[in-house]
């Protein structure tokens, strides 16, 4: 036995039809492959043996903490439902790290001797169990043609077609989200309907919880990353998404129309002295559909960021200070709002992707926009 895949972060996943979904972060495991070998005899001479290889399995044993992505949390009691339902089953599966340069290992396999090895309350659980795998380990991922190409990357992907409640869904499972202040539900929206903040109340704003999908960093470099959303709104200042907190120099990036302007900003080490600065200067047309792409290449420099509005690559901004990176921070992810900063700002917003590891091209930005009536992913 020997330890099959190292990281700082290494996730288990398996397929659901349409996208790999997270099941745990391992903190243990271990690959044992077995190799059966062929013995043969000759006709022309019985008395000879032939030894040829025959097929390879293997198993890896695993510990994890189990996650629940449609809620964000680890809890006991969905672990226990998970393992009764999934004890047994032959799945697809996926394990990566999350690094820098991330690897990625697929296979098929029994999910076996599902056990859970301890828990504490409601806050989280952990279990072990075993992969059989029932043919090879690949670094090629057998669902890859399954994949929608403009999915691949997207750490959350948000169609604000909610009609109650506080939870604001991800369609691809990984980062859902708190809806806060009683938005208003069922509102014309570019693709189906989508969400109205601000109209009913100043509190109004969704908060996606403070996770590793959401950093664009690992603390010493910047990754690239891109984040499209439709937004539209009748007034001309109001926030649309931002990892964002004055306190504590917690600033990550934000975007934001103000006075007819579209911001995305980028502050080095948390510091507002520092910082890329992407600019659509007076661009923003209010009481209609709005496309706003930004995409960043990872390289720390203000021609590496992008800013486009409706298709169109906005050329203004710079670099304010001495950038060198972001700044890793536990804040949030808030959309429609800004810590610290809560105002009733009246946006609707559809559509919305967040990318990981991913710099979008112009012509995916010109997909995306499809003549300015959106696509449904």
């Amino acid at each position: 036995m020997s330890t099959f895949i190292k990281g700082d972060a290494v996730i288990l996943s398996i397929w659901d039809g349409t996208a790999y979904e997270p099941i745990g972060c391992l903190t243990s495991n271990s690959l044992s492959v077995t190799r059966n070998v062929i013995e043969t005899q000759t006709k022309c001479d019985p008395g000879q043996v032939i030894r040829a290889a025959g097929t390879t399995s293997s198993e890896i044993s695993f510990e994890a903490t189990y996650i629940k992505t449609d809620s964000g949390k680890t809890d006991f009691n969905a672990l226990l439902a998970f393992i009764n339902v999934a004890s047994g089953t032959t799945q697809d599966w996926k394990m990566s790290t999350d690094q820098i340069t991330p690897v990625a290992y697929y296979g098929t396999a029994i999910l076996a001797d599902l056990e859970i090895s301890a828990a504490a309350g409601d806050e989280f659980a952990t279990y072990s169990g075993t992969l059989q795998n029932s043919g090879l380990i690949s670094e090629t991922d057998p669902n890859a043609w399954n994949v929608n190409p403009y999915l691949v990357d997207a750490v959350g992907y948000y169609k604000f077609n909610e009609s109650s409640g506080t939870m604001l869904i991800d369609e691809l499972g990984y980062n859902s989200g708190t809806l806060n202040g009683s938005p208003t539900f069922l509102q014309a929206g570019l693709i189906g309907t989508s969400i109205n903040f601000g109209n009913t109340g100043s509190d109004q704003y969704a908060v996606l919880s403070d996770s590793n999908d959401l950093k664009f960093t690992t603390g010493s470099i910047d990754l690239p990353f891109s984040i499209s959303v439709w937004v539209n709104s009748s007034g001309s200042s109001f926030d649309i998404i931002n990892k964002y907190n004055i306190a504590g120099d917690n600033r990550e990036w934000q975007m934001y129309v103000q006075s007819g302007s579209v911001f995305f900003k980028m502050y080095s080490d948390g510091l507002s002295s520092n910082k890329l600065n992407a600019v659509g200067g007076g661009v923003f047309v209010t009481n209609q559909w709005n496309h706003i792409v930004v995409t960043y290449d990872g390289s720390s420099t203000i021609g590496g960021l992008k800013l486009y509005y409706n298709n169109t690559i906005q050329t203004n901004g710079g670099e304010t200070g001495s950038y060198s990176k972001l700044k890793q921070t536990t804040q949030d992810v808030w959309i429609a709002n800004e810590v610290g900063d809560v105002s009733g700002y009246n946006a609707n917003l559809d559509e919305t992707v967040i990318y990981k590891n991913r710099e979008l091209t112009s012509s995916e930005v010109n997909y995306l926009y499809n003549g300015g009536i959106g696509i449904n992913l």
